[in-house]
């Protein structure tokens, strides 16, 4: 396959779960059933999106045959947040499904150091659910996360799903994260990590719309996998005005680290919000009173080898000199703060370490343009057609020259050139770019590229036929950020 049918594979396969679940608009969902018609591997991969698991659908990943079904546990109380979260990870693609697996989940490198410490607590139960003989094998409880592997005999038939929740002695109900499987044989459940006072959980599996269930009771015992871990609370805290930095929590797990940060500004209509690197601006709604109308959250998936700075955060064990290589960024704004926490995702570190050093991307402060400036552009093109373009957009006095526009079926990839003199390093401000939709509301930009020698950047958006008017919406401004954070390792946490 040739880089650049590999690169129109990568836009569909980034687009079948909206596709999958009927949230595609008209246009896109005509461009990728026309990719569909000509490519075996990404038929496979849709056939592979249709076939249900618990109370959501599955996805193959054709490289290692590992299936994933995210958020496939929906204790009913949580229905409305797992709902919210899977819209944003079918926004944000699969890319942080694309983990390194072998055949079995136990090959997997992601356990590895689990596997060679024998840190898992054995369950060896099986539970007649319906037809189906569930066995659940073996779990896995650290300061990330808890583990879940168990196997289905026979295959679930199509349509059918099951229903699971899980809960400890003290009624306490832990939320799910993800889930996959391997070749459709061995499954596995992540979820949050449960209390290290938990003694005993309880599994509950039920066949939707039946009366058949299983229950499982697992002796556990957390502290003793959890005290091979660390979790902490630095307390550092960076200023870039206007803009304070708290690195408020750190966890070195045995499936994968994360650092949580947050960002707090002055409730400012004039802030559009923060951008990590590459990555899209997010930020609160304010009110014309300056009070806060809403919160949002979306993930952002980084697939392996893609990473680099200074546009992805980097973990670093200084010990050892490996570095965790960035999977995923998690951003969520706070409707009474009007802050944001920025959750950075990393691979396991295979052994431990007494310190690490966490380096931030380059962040940018991003504003609205206003309306005096020239903000638009509007261009009708055709599904594989290039434009070429000599149009200056301009906000808070930079200027952006857009040049070309190309598109295949909805996907429009616009490409723009920076004021000024090409940078070897990194730009000090990127522009935000939106397509304009009918009744006022707005599409945000899924893909952000930038040559820092060229000055040249490149963005995707996606518009239905017709004429197209994209807006450049904000611009972001480098933050004067001292971005290094070296963080010893606590010995101990229980």
């Amino acid at each position: 396959m040739d880089q650049g049918n590999k690169e129109k594979c990568a836009v569909i396969q980034d687009l079948l779960p909206i596709y999958a679940d009927n949230e595609l608009s008209t246009a896109g969902a005509k461009m990728v059933e026309g990719h569909l018609a000509e490519c075996q591997s990404c038929q496979e991969e849709l056939e592979a999106y249709k076939k249900q698991l618990f109370d959501q659908k599955e996805f193959v990943l054709d490289d290692d045959k590992k299936h994933f079904a995210p958020f496939i546990w929906l204790p009913r109380k949580s229905l409305a947040l797992a709902m919210a979260l899977i819209i944003f990870i079918g926004a944000g693609g699969l890319s942080w499904a694309y983990k390194v697996g072998k055949n079995t989940a136990l090959s997997d490198p992601n356990y590895r150091r689990a596997f060679k410490e024998d840190l898992f607590t054995p369950v060896h139960q099986t539970k007649k659910v319906g037809p189906y003989e569930i066995t659940i094998e073996r779990m896995l409880m650290d300061a990330a996360q808890t583990v879940v592997f168990y196997e289905i005999e026979p295959k679930l038939q199509e349509g059918e799903r099951l229903e699971l929740n899980i809960s400890d002695q003290d009624g306490r109900v832990y939320e799910p994260m993800s889930g996959f499987s391997y070749s459709g044989k061995e499954y596995v459940l992540e979820l949050e990590p449960v209390s290290p006072k938990a003694s005993e959980l309880t599994l509950g599996i039920q066949l939707e719309g039946t009366p058949a269930t299983g229950e499982f009771k697992v002796a556990v015992e957390p502290t003793e996998v959890q005290a091979s871990t660390s979790e902490w609370w630095p307390g550092i805290k960076r200023e870039a005005s206007p803009v304070r930095f708290d690195l408020e929590h750190v966890v070195l797990g045995l499936t994968k680290n994360q650092v949580n940060m947050r960002a707090f500004w002055p409730l400012d209509e004039d802030i559009r919000g923060v951008g990590f690197g590459l990555f899209p601006p997010i930020g609160p709604k304010i009110r014309e009173d300056g009070s806060v109308s809403s919160a949002s959250s979306v993930f952002y998936n980084v697939r392996p080898g893609l990473t680099m700075l200074p546009w992805h955060a980097e973990l670093l064990d200084t010990d050892n000199r490996r570095k965790a290589e960035l999977e995923q960024l998690g951003l969520k704004t706070d409707s009474v703060s009007g802050g944001l926490t920025a959750s950075f995702s990393f691979q396991p570190l295979p052994e431990t370490t007494s310190e690490v050093q966490f380096t931030l991307p380059n962040t940018y402060l991003y504003r609205y343009v206003n309306e005096q400036e020239k903000q638009e552009i509007t261009v009708d093109i055709k599904d594989g057609q290039e434009q070429a373009l000599d149009t200056v957009l301009t906000g808070h006095g930079k200027q952006i020259k857009l040049t070309a526009i190309e598109r295949e079926r909805s996907a429009l990839t616009l490409q723009f050139k920076m004021e000024g003199k090409a940078n070897a390093s990194t730009p000090n401000y990127l522009p935000e770019f939106v397509v304009l939709k009918p009744m006022g509301s707005e599409m945000q930009g899924r893909r952000l590229e930038f040559n820092s020698e060229s000055a040249i950047g490149k963005v995707m958006l996606f518009a239905d036929e017709g004429p197209i008017t994209i807006r450049l919406k904000s611009i972001g401004k480098q933050l004067d950020l001292e971005h290094e954070f070296t963080l010893p390792v606590p010995s101990t946490n229980f």
